[in-house]
C-alpha cells in the first residue's frame, strides 16, 4: 500500500487532505526497513483501528470524481 501511495499524483493527494498519505508511506518504510524493530502489538492495533476507515475512504475516492465536490466545475 505504501508503494502505491508513493506513485499517486500530488494533485490527487492534495485533493484529499483528509487521507494521511504521508503516514501510510512512512508506515511502509518502518515495516520494510526495521522489521525486527516493529512492535507487533502496535502494528496490529493500527491495522485493526485504522485500516478499515482508510480502505472505506480510498474506495470512496475511487468511486467518485478525482476532484473534491466543492471545486468541481470551478
Amino acid at each position: 500500500m505504501g508503494e502505491a501511495v508513493r506513485k499517486l499524483s500530488a494533485e490527487l493527494k492534495s485533493a484529499h487532505p483528509d487521507v494521511p498519505w504521508d503516514d501510510v508511506y512512512a508506515a511502509r518504510n518502518v515495516i520494510v526497513h526495521q522489521y525486527f524493530g516493529v512492535d507487533q502489538k502496535i502494528l496490529w492495533d493500527v491495522l485493526q483501528e485504522h485500516l478499515g476507515p482508510l480502505l472505506t475512504r480510498v474506495r470512496g475516492i475511487l468511486a467518485g470524481p478525482i476532484e473534491p465536490a466543492a471545486s468541481a466545475g470551478s
